[in-house]
């Protein structure tokens, strides 16, 4: 991704100096779109793997209990 990012960057950078214009991809900013993706496609790597760590511990360790997640309730803070 970087070096797709690399050569975009100037190209990018080129069309709003010389044309006043930034470029968009369905009305977003193109390059804030670029960095969004990435932080987007590193967050769900990292939820993956996560799970496959989750599953793989449930598998070796069968004598304990599954664990068990609550979920919490959004409460409206008080208007002051």
């Amino acid at each position: 991704m970087k070096g797709i990012e690399a050569e975009l960057t100037p190209l990018l950078s080129f069309m709003e100096k010389h044309h006043e214009e930034k470029m968009t991809y369905q009305k977003r900013i193109y390059s804030e779109k670029m960095r969004s993706d990435r932080v987007e496609m590193l967050y769900w790597l990292q939820q993956e793997r996560r799970k496959q760590t989750l599953d793989m511990a449930s598998l070796t360790n069968t004598n304990s209990r599954p664990i068990s997640i609550k979920s919490v309730d959004y409460v409206k803070p008080l208007d002051s």
